[in-house]
This record gives structure tokens, C-alpha cells and sequence, in this order.
């Protein structure tokens, strides 16, 4: 029989994934972040030209780059400063974030910190930003 294969841990960790969905508190926590990245992404849009547009659903947010290569460098700057994302889109023009839906709010606002750091950080993020909108919603 199929079922005798010794996957005993595959159901224990089904059984408790499934206890986060037991009541609607995750889902309600998702819609609090995601409302929180995206304010904090769009601060950065209306900041800074080169940066076109906000989009995803939930968690599974980026930002889209009309400057080529601008979110490659944007990604390996947020690297070093120990935030990971990435860049998607058919010409890698999207920065992408995807952080785990049960990040702490405060850690999630210390890697948005950095994601605007990282791009204040390029020479091309820095000259881009508007300044007198520069610094964003904190």
C-alpha cells in the first residue's frame, strides 16, 4: 500500500500548516503587511521617477523600473545590507519582494528600512529621488 511509505513528518507538518488557517487571524495579518509594503513602496515610486509602479497581491509585491538594470543593482545592493530579493519581469524590470507571511511587523519595517536604503544607496537612486519627497512613510 501506498500509504505505508514512512512519511509520517509530511503529515505532521500538513497537520500543522493547516492549524494556521483554523480562523481568519493570518489572512487579516497578511492584508496589515501587504498594506504596510505597499505604502512603503509607493512612497518610493512617487519619490523617484525611474521607478513606474507598485503591483502584487498580498505579500508577493514588486516594483516595477523603467531604468534598465536599475532593479538588478537595487537587488545586490539590499544583498549586502542583508535583505533578499529579487528581479522578475520579462527584462528583470520589477524588483521583487516575497517576504514569509508570518513576519513580525517590526522586522518587516527594518527590511523596508533597508530596501529604501539600498536604493538611496546607487548613484542613480540617489539622483532620481525627488527631494523634497525623498525619506518616504515610515
Amino acid at each position: 500500500m501506498l500509504f505505508r511509505s514512512g512519511h509520517n513528518l509530511a503529515f505532521v507538518t500538513a497537520t500543522e500548516a493547516l492549524s494556521y488557517w483554523e480562523n481568519d487571524d493570518l489572512s487579516r495579518e497578511v492584508e496589515v503587511k501587504s498594506q504596510l509594503c505597499r505604502q512603503r513602496l509607493q512612497a518610493l515610486v512617487d519619490t523617484c521617477p525611474a521607478l513606474t509602479e507598485v503591483r502584487g497581491r498580498g505579500l508577493i509585491l514588486g516594483v516595477e523600473s523603467s531604468l534598465d538594470g536599475l532593479p538588478q543593482r537595487w537587488s545586490e545592493e539590499c544583498f549586502k545590507r542583508g535583505v533578499i530579493v529579487e528581479t522578475a519581469g520579462p527584462g528583470d524590470d520589477v524588483l521583487k519582494l516575497l517576504p514569509p507571511l508570518n513576519i513580525e511587523i517590526p522586522t518587516l519595517k527594518a527590511a523596508l528600512d533597508i530596501v529604501d536604503e539600498a536604493l538611496a544607496a546607487l548613484p542613480e537612486g540617489a539622483s532620481l529621488r525627488t527631494p523634497a519627497l525623498a525619506g518616504g512613510v515610515r
